[in-house]
């Protein structure tokens, strides 16, 4: 592996190898304590220095308290199993080299395909290969859920941008709205979450070349000329009024709200319904901003880099009033990727060639930076905050993770996916979509393949969506025009 470049690193200090896997659920338990007592080491270490680190360190512990009892509990939980299994017969071990039979069978579908184990400094490394046509595809975990794949639009070869919208609170909840939303050849496609089956279809023009947005009750994708949003009702599909979107600048919505970033710093406001104007604001010193927006936080937040890349200004908008909720300015080429609980996630770029060298996290309560170097760059850096822990894929599959609670790198994947989506991770996994329609699910803990899917090869080469996860179980378009959905509670059953 590459040397990894560092600049700017800040890290309390370097990350202790991994441990050898252990099948026994007693040492197990005694080394997730230990690495539990390391990560609140270094995060008292690394808060020397820090504005008000006194209160990030306590919110990170309870955090690490949390995990570590997770995890103390699933391991319990398996040794309680063996138990089971040993008195009704079966042989000592099998569950074991069951489950290592699965990936080994998986991994080697393909002639020359190499899984490789690697213990470094900073975490683990590990060789993923590619299966062959032969592999099997989607199957049901449990027999509350039934896998499926569907074709939104008969006959087309596009792939389809789907994106989830309404409540979470179950499969095939009929609470208007809720389901799955597909833009695909000029057509967007309502989908119910539990089989597939087509709630609504309504033709829009040039469809297909973005993921709908879903918020407020209605959908909204851009029309073909890129110039107008068209909205659609959530429940029945009816259109609503256009929305005019400007030649320049970006736009994000927010709940309910459209929000545009002119060019020339101007921020404007627009009701996502009727189309009037709420507010509009011009922030003073930005230059052709960046717009964005994450689940779960509910404010617009506007970026722009320095044209020397020496430092980036960050503000947030509230999407109601226009009203500034946080400004601020740190130092180096960054970018926004995630907002967890008032905490701000960015990636620290190269500024001559992008390349992802760091992740950055700026504390919402106390204003403290921490800055991690990654183990290595990352060209084209897609990114997914989930908790403090901010997962990275760039070009050729590496797909990293970094705690930024413990202020380390986690590990690192070589998932030989030369193309993927965007990551999508619902705490358990992260999960990918490769170019050849598989699906892949890592365990978001140790970095470990935990299943894939069939190929779904076909159709025209387009954007990857990112994979879905909701409900209890994970949705993907593929290239050969289908999407699909399998149950996200044991991958190792795809």
């Amino acid at each position: 592996m590459q040397t990894p470049d560092e600049p700017d690193a800040v890290t309390s200090a370097d990350a202790p190898a991994p441990a050898a896997q252990s099948r026994n659920p007693a040492e197990d338990r005694a080394g997730d304590r230990a690495a539990v007592a390391a990560r609140d080491t270094d995060a008292h270490r690394d808060g020397d220095g820090d504005q008000g680190a006194d209160a990030d360190r306590d919110r990170d512990a309870d955090r690490d308290g949390l995990r570590a009892e997770q995890e103390e509990q699933e391991e319990e939980e398996e040794e309680e199993e063996d138990t089971a299994a040993r008195r009704s017969g079966a042989a000592s071990g099998k569950r074991g080299r069951a489950s290592v039979r699965r990936f080994r069978l998986r991994a080697g579908l393909v002639a020359g395909a190499v899984g490789v184990l690697v213990a470094g400094g900073f975490g683990a490394v590990q060789w993923v290969g590619r299966p062959g046509a032969s592999g099997g595809g989607a199957h049901t975990a449990a027999a509350a859920f039934e896998a499926w794949a569907v074709e939104p639009v008969p006959g087309s070869a596009a792939v389809p941008q789907c994106s989830w919208g309404g409540s979470s609170g179950g499969a095939g909840s009929s609470a208007p709205g809720a389901g799955l939303f597909c833009a695909q050849s000029g057509q967007v496609v309502a989908l119910d979450a539990a089989d597939g089956s087509v709630r609504w279809r309504r033709a829009v023009a040039g469809a297909g070349d973005e993921t709908p947005v879903v918020s407020g009750g209605l959908v909204y994708v851009p029309t073909a000329d890129g110039r107008r949003l068209q909205a659609l009702d959530a429940a029945s599909g009816h259109p609503q009024p256009e929305l005019e979107l400007p030649a320049q600048g970006g736009w994000h919505i927010v709940g309910g709200t459209l929000v545009v970033a002119g060019a020339d710093g101007t921020v404007t406001g627009v009701d996502g319904a009727s189309g009037g104007t709420r507010w509009s604001r011009r922030i003073a010193g930005y230059s052709l901003p960046t717009l964005a927006s994450f689940p779960g936080d509910g404010l617009a937040w506007v970026s722009s880099s320095s044209a020397d890349g020496e430092h980036t200004r960050i503000t947030a908008l509230d999407p109601a009033t226009g009203a500034v909720r946080r400004d601020v300015t740190l130092p180096g080429y960054l970018r926004l990727v995630g907002v967890q609980d008032g905490d701000v996630f960015l990636l620290g770029l190269d500024p001559v060639y992008g390349d992802a060298t760091s992740v950055v996290r700026h504390s919402g309560g106390s204003g403290a930076v921490r800055r991690v170097a990654l183990p290595a760059r990352l060209q084209s850096p897609q990114a997914v905050v989930r908790g403090a822990v901010v997962h990275l894929l760039g070009d050729g599959g590496s797909l990293q993770a970094v705690d930024m609670a413990a202020g380390r790198p986690l590990w690192q994947l070589e998932t030989a996916v030369s193309k993927a989506s965007a990551p999508a991770c619902d705490g358990r996994y992260v999960y990918l979509t490769a170019a050849d329609g598989r699906l892949l699910a890592v365990d978001a803990r140790t970095g470990r393949l935990a299943g894939q899917t069939r190929p779904r090869i076909g159709g025209r080469p387009g954007t990857l969506a990112a994979p879905v996860a909701a409900d209890g179980r994970v949705f993907a378009g593929a290239p050969d025009g289908t999407v699909f959905a399998v149950d996200a509670r044991d991958p190792s059953a795809w």
